[in-house]
């Protein structure tokens, strides 16, 4: 019975994982780590294709963050104004259906200056 109990586990903590992370398009979450007694422990860790959220680059920590604020938003249908800082690192930023501000540091600009897209 014990045996068929953590069948059971393993089996839900899988079913749980993948239907956390079908909803994201780049951030996978790990919620359980196997212990070496052979255990679950509970966890939850961002991953991009296996490489944890603290090995990421500074662009695609913030590419997943814009991913679970894109999901979370939509899944609680609240859409409130993303501030991205340090968004000179940033290429090309995750696409989003909300107003983004991106703060950007430019030797050239003096000035404060504002631009809209």
């Amino acid at each position: 019975q014990i045996a068929l109990c953590e069948e059971f586990t393993r089996y839900k903590v899988q079913f749980l994982t993948h239907t956390v992370n079908c909803r994201f398009e780049l951030a996978q979450f790990c919620l359980f780590r196997e212990q070496i007694n052979g255990g679950l422990a509970e966890c939850c860790e961002v991953m991009v294709n296996g490489v944890p959220y603290a090995d990421l680059n500074h662009a695609m920590q913030v590419n997943v963050g814009v991913d679970i604020i894109r999901t979370l938003s939509a899944h609680y249908g609240l859409h409130v104004p993303l501030v991205v800082d340090s968004a000179e690192s940033v290429t090309q930023l995750q696409g989003i259906s909300t107003q983004v501000i991106r703060l950007v540091v430019s030797a050239a600009d003096h000035v404060l200056r504002v631009e809209t897209c």
